[in-house]
């Protein structure tokens, strides 16, 4: 029964995600509708530039199994590059400004390709909420983007329920054929984290592939520091008590420029955050303030950059950690008494 139980709260937990992004394309959608009563004005462009900044993200997972589950909340850095567009109207004998250019996020296409499309000066369109033009953008969002978001949705959301089922008929059917049926979940765990880390290898391997064929530019170090943030881990097992970890987080950031535009990026290899503060001091140690370093930037997207295009051992480390699990998923199945 306990087993049966615990499928079901895993499913639902992973039924979350897809929940979530429905959620979000039902309020983008109920929102572009509002759009159609939007009244229309000329407007000019006033800036078009790249604009750099700190994006902070929180992500949670957990460690453990139960009873001893802890739920970790961590939070992540990233310098991201964004197209700031400003543009001007006026309604009546009121000026209003905005920077807005869609609901949903950021508009299609690359930074430059954006910045492109609305250079300054450019006198454009703007739709405007008549009871309030402060609610203005520039493109609606095609009906076509939100049909890909539900579409997107509802793959995601067979891709859960058909592996969930994989895997517990194929619990329930490992079970006829092992000698012990109670390392049948086991050896599926053991078979799948190898198969997920076989495709994850595969996808550092290609992208490196990618990269290493980058075009190259001179960047210099405009940020190198260290910053903290906190990582709260909350147990199931209450008794156990919760407590937080400070972490030390390398804040390397590094300008470069492609054509007209300038741009930041942190990408600089492989970089993680730690307990330590030693680790981190380190990696800020290796890229001192001012240093000339040599960027390797996407040409179709200018906007993503690395110093290291390098993926290092990693995809040779990830493949042993497959084997090692496949063999792990064999040998309890089979080999062990």
């Amino acid at each position: 029964m306990n087993q049966i139980e615990t499928r079901w709260i895993i499913l639902i937990i992973c039924m979350l995600l897809p929940a979530g992004l429905a959620v979000a394309t039902l309020w983008i959608q109920w929102r572009n509708w509002r759009t159609r009563s939007w009244q229309q004005t000329t407007g000019r462009i006033d800036s078009s530039r790249v604009s750099s900044r700190e994006v902070r993200s929180r992500r949670v997972r957990m460690s453990g199994s139960s009873p001893n589950t802890e739920f970790i909340t961590g939070e992540d850095i990233r310098t991201g590059n964004f197209a700031h567009v400003a543009y001007s109207f006026a309604v009546a004998s009121t000026t209003y400004r905005s920077n807005r250019i869609c609901l949903m996020g950021e508009p299609d296409g690359t930074v430059p390709a954006i910045l492109k499309r609305y250079p300054k000066g450019k006198i454009v369109t703007v739709l405007y909420n008549p009871e309030n033009p402060n609610e203005c953008i520039l493109e609606r969002d095609e009906p076509g983007k939100i049909r890909e978001a539900w579409l997107g949705t509802a793959i995601l959301a067979a891709y859960i329920l058909g592996g969930f089922v994989a895997i517990t008929e194929g619990v329930d059917w490992l079970g006829t054929v092992l000698v012990d049926p109670s390392r049948a979940p086991a050896v599926v765990f053991l078979t799948v984290f190898a198969l997920f880390v076989v495709m994850l290898s595969r996808v550092f391997t290609k992208q490196t592939r990618a990269m290493k064929r980058w075009p190259t530019t001179e960047g210099r170090i405009v940020r190198s520091e260290i910053a903290t943030t906190v990582q709260h881990h909350r147990r199931a097992n209450r008794a156990r008590g919760n407590y937080d970890v400070t972490m030390y987080v390398p804040r390397i950031v590094y300008a470069y420029q492609v054509g007209s535009h300038t741009f930041e990026s942190d990408n600089v290899g492989w970089s993680t955050s730690s307990n330590k503060r030693s680790t981190a001091e380190k990696q800020v140690a290796r890229n001192p303030l001012h240093a000339r370093v040599r960027v390797f930037y996407d040409p179709d997207d200018p906007a993503q950059a690395t110093l290291s295009p390098s993926m290092g051992m990693i995809p040779l480390v990830l493949w042993f950690f497959a084997a090692a699990m496949a063999v792990a998923a064999i040998a309890v199945g089979w080999l062990i008494p």
